[in-house]
C-alpha cells in the first residue's frame, strides 16, 4: 500500500511527495492532514530545492480546497497559515492567483462574504491571462461550491 510506502520510506524525495501531491484526495481528511504533516516536518526537503518547494506550494493548495470542501475548515486555516510565507515573493504569480481563489474560498466558507468577491477576481485574472482552462475549472468548481448557496 501506497501509505505504508510513505511512513516506512525515511527519506522522502520527489518522487514521494508527486505521491502524496497525486493521492491525497483518496485519503480521509485525518489521514490526509498525517500525510501533510510529515511533508511541513520535513522542510529541509523543500527549503533548498525549487521543484520540491513547487510541489509542497501545490500540493498545499489543493489539499485547502479539498479540506474546504469537506468542511474540515481549522484544518484548512492551519495549512494556509504554512502556506502564506511560501508564497510572498511576486515571482509566484501563478500560485498566487491560485491562492487568492482558494483562500476566497475559505474566507467564503467561514461565512465572509468577501471571499466571494476574492474568488470572482481569481476567475477573472486567468480570463484576462487567456488561461481558459484555469478559468473554466475554477468557474466550475465556484457554480459547484458557491454561486447556488
Amino acid at each position: 500500500m501506497v501509505s505504508d510506502h510513505l511512513f516506512c520510506t525515511e527519506e522522502w524525495h520527489i518522487d514521494e511527495l508527486i505521491l502524496i501531491g497525486n493521492l491525497y484526495r483518496f485519503y480521509d481528511t485525518d489521514y490526509m492532514c498525517r500525510l501533510i504533516d510529515e511533508v511541513l516536518d520535513r522542510d529541509f526537503l523543500y527549503q533548498e530545492i525549487a521543484t520540491y518547494k513547487n510541489l509542497v506550494e501545490v500540493t498545499l493548495l489543493n489539499v485547502i480546497q479539498t479540506l474546504v470542501e469537506r468542511g474540515a475548515l481549522s484544518e484548512a486555516r492551519r495549512y494556509d497559515q504554512k502556506l502564506q510565507p511560501m508564497i510572498v515573493n511576486e515571482r509566484k504569480a501563478y500560485h498566487r492567483l491560485i491562492y487568492l481563489y482558494v483562500k476566497g474560498f475559505l474566507l467564503y466558507a467561514l461565512g465572509q462574504e468577501n471571499g466571494r468577491a476574492d474568488m470572482e477576481r481569481a476567475i477573472q485574472a486567468f480570463e484576462w491571462m487567456g488561461s481558459s482552462y484555469h478559468a473554466t475549472t475554477y468557474r466550475k468548481h465556484f457554480g459547484e461550491y458557491v454561486r447556488n448557496r
